[in-house]
C-alpha cells in the first residue's frame, strides 16, 4: 500500500483471473498522448455512470453522453494530473460483457475519503511505460516536496527596475554623489514618480552563470509585488527592459543628437583615426557595459517558491523609492545607489562603488 497524490492509499497487483467479476461490468477509457488506459469497474456501485454508460456494441456517438461523462469524471482526471501521472481525457464510458478483457491487466484497490474502490486496469505497452516512469519518479518528487515544506532555507530574490549602457571609463569614474540618469524605462519612471503600479521582472536563486533560477513577471504597486505570469525556471540572467531602445525616450534622443558631429567632421575623424591608430592598443575604456539597476526582493522559503502562481502576492520591506539599488553588470555588483529626482527625471545617486578606494566610497 502507498499514498498517491490525493489518494489515501493504493494497492496494485497482477489480475488473478482473466476477468474480474462485477455485478454490472463497465469500462472507463482514458486517453493520453501515448495511448489509452482501460479502467473496468462495477457500474452498480456508481449510479451516475450507469446513466451515461453506452451499451455494448453501441457505436453511435452521443455528444450529451460524452459531455456528462467528462463532467462526472473530471475529478478523476484532475487527480491523475495532481499525482504526477500526466494529462488525460475521458474517451468513453461503456458497458462491457463478460470475457472481453484482453492483454495484461492489474487489480487495483484504492482508498479515498474512507471509501474503497476496486478496479481492473489494462493498458498498451507504451502507456504502461509512461505510467511506470511517472510512478517510479514519485518517491523522489514527494521527498523533495516534503523537504521544501519543512526546510528553513530561504532563497534571495532580485527585481530589475531598469538598465542602460555605460562605457567602462564612465563607470570607473563614478563616485558617491554622482547621479546616473536614464536608468529606467519611461513607463517605470512615470509609475515611480506618480506612485502607480508598473511591471518588472523578478528572479529568485543564485546569480552565478549556469545556475538555474526562478523567473517571474511581476506587478509592483507600493510595497506589494504580485506575480503576473506563471513562473519559469532556466539559466538565463535577470534582464530588465532597456530604456534607450524604447520609443518616446526624449532624453536619450537629445543626448544622441548633442553628441553627434556633422557628417564631414565624422568622415575626416574616421580617416585620421585609421592612419594614427593602426598600431595603437584598444581603448578598453570605450567598451560599453550593460548596467542593470536592481533591488533586493524578499527572500522566500522553498515552500513559498514552490507555491508561486499568478496572483501570488509578496510584501516588500519598503516602497521601491526607499529601497537601496544595486548596479549590476555581467552578474557582478559594481555599485550601490538610491533613487532620486533630478528636475523632472528620476536617476540613481551613487552611494558606494565596489571598486573605489576607501576615500571615495
Amino acid at each position: 500500500m502507498r499514498q498517491l497524490g490525493a489518494v489515501d492509499a493504493i494497492e496494485i497487483a497482477p489480475a488473478v483471473a482473466a476477468d474480474t467479476a462485477f455485478d454490472e461490468a463497465g469500462r472507463i477509457v482514458l486517453a493520453h498522448l501515448e495511448g489509452t488506459l482501460d479502467i473496468d469497474l462495477d457500474l452498480a456501485r456508481y449510479p451516475a455512470l450507469q446513466i451515461v454508460a453506452a451499451s455494448a456494441g453501441d457505436s453511435a456517438r452521443h455528444a450529451l453522453r460524452s459531455t456528462l461523462a467528462n463532467a462526472l469524471l473530471a475529478p478523476l482526471v484532475q487527480r491523475f494530473q495532481a499525482a504526477g501521472l500526466g494529462r488525460w481525457r475521458v474517451a468513453s464510458v461503456e458497458r462491457t460483457p463478460a470475457g472481453v478483457a484482453s492483454g495484461e491487466r492489474f487489480d487495483v484497490a484504492l482508498l479515498h475519503e474512507g471509501v474503497v474502490h476496486r478496479l481492473s486496469i489494462g493498458a498498451s505497452g507504451a502507456t504502461l511505460d509512461v505510467l511506470h516512469k511517472r510512478l517510479a519518479a514519485l518517491p523522489s518528487r514527494h521527498a523533495t516536496e516534503t523537504f521544501a515544506l519543512a526546510s528553513p532555507i530561504c532563497v534571495a530574490g532580485s527585481i530589475a527596475l531598469g538598465a542602460r549602457r555605460v562605457p567602462l571609463a564612465a563607470l570607473q569614474s563614478l563616485r558617491p554623489g554622482d547621479v546616473v540618469l536614464r536608468a529606467f524605462a519611461p513607463s517605470v519612471a512615470q509609475a515611480l514618480s506618480g506612485g502607480t503600479a508598473f511591471t518588472a521582472r523578478a528572479t529568485w536563486g543564485a546569480t552565478a552563470t549556469g545556475m538555474r533560477r526562478i523567473h517571474a513577471r511581476v506587478v509592483i504597486d507600493g510595497t506589494q509585488v504580485t506575480v503576473e505570469e506563471k513562473p519559469i525556471m532556466n539559466e538565463e540572467p535577470l534582464q530588465a527592459e532597456w530604456p534607450d531602445t524604447l520609443p518616446g525616450d526624449g532624453e536619450a534622443l537629445q543626448e544622441t543628437e548633442a553628441a553627434a558631429p556633422d557628417e564631414t567632421s565624422e568622415i575626416d575623424a574616421h580617416s585620421n583615426w585609421q592612419h594614427d591608430t593602426e598600431d595603437a592598443p584598444l581603448d578598453i575604456g570605450l567598451l560599453d557595459l550593460p548596467v542593470q539597476f536592481e533591488i533586493d526582493s524578499v527572500a522566500l522559503p522553498l515552500a513559498q517558491l514552490a507555491a508561486l502562481r499568478p496572483g501570488y502576492v509578496i510584501e516588500l520591506a519598503a516602497p521601491v523609492l526607499d529601497t537601496p539599488v544595486r548596479l549590476v553588470t555581467h552578474g557582478q555588483t559594481v555599485g550601490y545607489g538610491e533613487i532620486v529626482c533630478v528636475g523632472e527625471h528620476l536617476g540613481v545617486r551613487i552611494t558606494r562603488m565596489a571598486y573605489a578606494g576607501d576615500s571615495d566610497r
